[in-house]
């Protein structure tokens, strides 16, 4: 479908844009829940990785630059 056809037709425009917000729901969700489930685990895995809290927090940020690197083009439009 061309974009010329979607900016045409209000119908598409909002089918496309309730897609967009869909997806981006599920991404953002799936970050959340994994986020979620590391913090809960921060103690068995600075114990079972040999971590302190920085190296901790270090694992946390990789975590957030890999999902930014990997869906940054589609959360773009998100504001916090």
């Amino acid at each position: 479908m061309s974009l010329s056809r979607i900016l045409q037709n209000l119908e598409l425009q909002a089918s496309v844009q309730s897609e967009q917000k869909a997806k981006t729901a599920k991404i953002a969700e799936h970050f959340s829940d994994r986020i979620s489930h590391i913090c809960r685990a921060k103690d068995d895995i600075i114990l079972h990785d040999n971590l302190n809290e920085i190296d901790f927090q270090k694992m946390l940020d990789e975590e957030f630059f890999d999902f930014a690197a990997k869906y940054g083009d589609q959360i773009s439009h998100i504001s916090f």
